[in-house]
């Protein structure tokens, strides 16, 4: 996927606005070489009003678990923290 950078090698980054710096997101992926879980990060400028109705932590939980439905990231049998 094109993650906003130039380089053409895969990313771990979506961030179709490129809001990160080119460098910030070469050094994120760069982390994420050393982790061996499946991770995204996903850059979003703003969050739908559908979300906003939530306070803040169900608004993101709600959010990333529609994503997770959506992309199939992760493995719901494990619970793992990046």
């Amino acid at each position: 996927m094109d993650a906003g950078r130039l380089t053409k090698e895969p990313s771990c980054i979506s961030d179709p606005k490129k809001i990160l710096k080119h460098e910030t997101k070469e050094k994120i992926d760069g982390l994420l070489q050393n982790i061996h879980n499946e991770v995204a990060v996903v850059v979003i400028d703003k969050i739908d009003e559908n979300y906003m109705k939530l306070n803040k932590n169900d608004a993101i939980e709600s959010f990333a678990d529609e994503l997770h439905t959506k992309w199939g990231v992760g493995d719901d049998h494990k619970k793992v923290s990046c």
